[in-house]
């Protein structure tokens, strides 16, 4: 089975939206049995490995309930030997082990690692289901699966929509009505307050980035081509949390 286009450099801890594209998936064979087991390397604020099914394997997902702009945060352990080829899955739980919604190798031979920053597509539908991350080998034998956590749905809203907001961050997918195109983006921080706003293509590729910047303002042209991430943009936004007076913004999409 084909993933979308473009292959990506792929390391341990590198972002991926839509990881390993353009390559031919490895074959997965699913094992038994569901044995929970222990994390005796807890800090507390990671979560457990919900099945090892290949000794010497574990995989541990940071405690959190993540967004599609989220990054997820992974810890894998591996015994020695393991191939650099060896890679991670995230998927909804009680999906077909076949099943993923992002992957990336774990490019290393070490027999530990961090899979710090596994991006979900700016286009994948969510419903608020709860995901897992899976370990798998090189010959694509599921080998360890991650307790579950949430992955909360993203508002998602139409061109030439104002949203405004406060205190706490926010991310939407923007409609587009075209393919490809161009658009200005109005943004507004609170007041004399430095919130930042971000805006990323439909395969996650950043488009603009304001900075933490006060005051209001629109964008040049902002070219941008959605593929088939559902003819959508996104748009993050960080407030200024450290104002205990608080803060009001508002952004919007202009329509291509």
């Amino acid at each position: 089975m084909k993933l979308a286009k473009t292959l990506m450099t792929m390391t341990a801890v590198a972002c991926l939206w839509g990881c390993g594209q353009g390559l031919e998936e490895p074959a997965k064979t699913q094992v038994t049995p569901d044995r929970p087991i222990a994390d005796e390397n807890s800090t507390g604020e990671m979560g457990t490995t919900r099945q090892q099914l290949v000794s010497g394997y574990s995989i541990r997902v940071a405690s959190g309930t993540y967004s599609i702009t989220s990054a997820i945060m992974a810890r894998w352990n591996a015994p020695t030997g393991h191939s650099n080829a060896d890679y991670v899955t995230v998927a909804k739980v009680g999906s077909a082990v076949t099943d993923y919604i992002s992957w990336q190798y774990v490019n290393t031979t070490s027999t530990s690692g961090t899979a710090s920053d596994i991006y979900i597509p700016v286009g994948t539908p969510l419903d608020g289901s709860s995901y897992e991350v899976r370990y798998f080998l090189a010959d694509g034998t599921l080998a360890a699966v991650s307790s579950g956590f949430p992955i909360q749905a993203t508002p998602n809203i139409n061109c030439g929509t104002t949203i405004s907001g406060g205190q706490l961050p926010v991310a939407y997918t923007v409609n587009m009505g075209l393919q490809t195109g161009a658009f200005t983006f109005y943004y507004s921080g609170g007041g004399s307050i430095p919130d930042q706003f971000l805006v990323y293509q439909g395969d996650g590729t950043p488009l603009f980035d304001s900075g933490p910047v006060p005051g209001a303002s629109t964008t040049g042209a902002i070219s941008y081509t959605s593929g088939a991430y559902y003819y959508r943009v996104l748009v993050r936004v960080k407030p200024d949390t450290s104002n205990v007076s608080g803060t009001g913004w508002s952004w919007r999409v202009n329509c291509p």
